[in-house]
């Protein structure tokens, strides 16, 4: 009873008292300081113009920002040592991996807040994407358009333009080579192995074309004034077109390069022989000649 009318006289404000100042012996107790972030800002560049839509990230922390208009970014909580990189979408195949200063990912050093080097701004430029330029063309120097040049060994391919071009997105290691290979329809593979990157040029050599298959022309008909010849023959090979040429005694007719050749006064006594022609798209022509008639006969027929 004793103890319940202390509290009631004033002990509840004593025990409080007591509490509170237990917890400010407790707050007084050093607290851990928190580490020390920074912002690391900055302009994007790429030949010398500000891009913007690049990703710019911090290397540990992975802290990233998308470049403003300006080309401007800000990567806020970054702490120290730091990295900061540009990376290309896969849509931009313009320029490569960039690390500031300008260090490609193997060969960088880290940014150090106690250092003087920090830099109050990171500007990072943008590294052009390595490649490989030149011209297709034939033997004779004339550009070979639509041809397929890669790295050898690899799907890494272009296709020229109409003035023989190509640009390869490829690098040549440092102090090596590289081997491109080019291809045609119509000529044979070619290959070049280059140090430079720029007017690399490859020569295609032509493949001569096989011969169109054709038959022996046969005439048919009588060998007399008046009647008609006609030329026997058939290619057995698709898409094969022939023409006629008709001859007397190893001169040729005028106008006459039908498939039928109706004998006239002309013709007598003389020797009629037809040069059957074949062509076909991607070979060479074929000229075949056929036997001679021998003399042509007179007959009931009259000059007109």
């Amino acid at each position: 009873m004793r103890a319940f009318r202390w509290l009631r006289r004033g002990g509840l404000l004593g025990l409080i008292a007591l509490l509170t100042t237990a917890l400010a012996v407790v707050g007084a107790e050093p607290a851990v300081a928190e580490e020390d972030t920074y912002t690391i800002s900055g302009t994007v560049i790429f030949q010398g113009t500000p891009q913007s839509g690049v990703k710019v990230c911090e290397l540990l922390t992975g802290i990233c920002d998308v470049t403003d208009g300006g080309g401007g970014y800000s990567l806020r909580g970054v702490g120290s040592p730091a990295k900061v990189y540009a990376s290309p979408g896969r849509n931009d195949p313009s320029w490569v991996e960039t690390w500031y200063p300008n260090y490609t990912s193997s060969e960088y050093s880290w940014l150090e807040a106690s250092s003087p080097a920090w830099p109050d701004a990171v500007d990072i430029e943008l590294q052009a994407a390595p490649t490989v330029s030149g011209t297709v063309t034939n033997t004779s120097g004339e550009a070979v358009k639509k041809a397929r040049v890669c790295v050898a060994g690899s799907a890494n391919c272009v296709t020229t333009s109409a003035r023989g071009e190509y640009r390869l997105l490829a690098q040549i290691p440092k102090h090596d080579s590289l081997t491109l290979v080019a291809k045609a329809p119509g000529y044979r593979p070619a290959q070049t192995t280059t140090t430079v990157t720029t007017n690399v040029t490859i020569t295609l050599t032509k493949v001569k074309p096989a011969k169109v298959r054709a038959c022996k022309p046969k005439l048919v008909g009588s060998k007399k004034v008046g009647t008609k010849l006609r030329v026997k023959c058939s290619s057995a090979t698709t898409a094969v077109h022939l023409t006629y040429r008709w001859y007397r005694n190893g001169h040729r007719i005028a106008g006459a390069h039908g498939r039928t050749y109706r004998l006239t006064w002309a013709d007598w006594r003389k020797n009629i022989k037809v040069k059957v022609v074949a062509t076909k798209t991607g070979y060479r022509k074929t000229v075949r000649t056929s036997k001679g008639t021998g003399w042509i006969r007179w007959s009931e027929w009259h000059r007109r």
